[in-house]
């Protein structure tokens, strides 16, 4: 389960002022992709992208 993923992102979201579903527009992921990462695991790329666009660390966006 990745739920401290999806928790980190909403969380980034919600600091920047913008909805999950703007992220995933913005990234290019595809639609409730976020949400499916709760139970599911995502790709490489598409984490990068979310690492590229809040400008933070693989290590801080994955909890480690």
């Amino acid at each position: 389960m990745n739920t401290g993923l999806y928790f980190r992102i909403k969380s980034l979201c919600a600091e920047r002022g913008i909805t999950v579903k703007q992220l995933e527009q913005a990234c290019n992921l595809g639609e409730n992709r976020v949400y499916h990462w709760q139970n599911q695991t995502p790709s490489f790329e598409k984490v990068k992208r979310v690492v590229d666009y809040f400008g933070v660390s693989m290590d801080y966006l994955c909890g480690s």
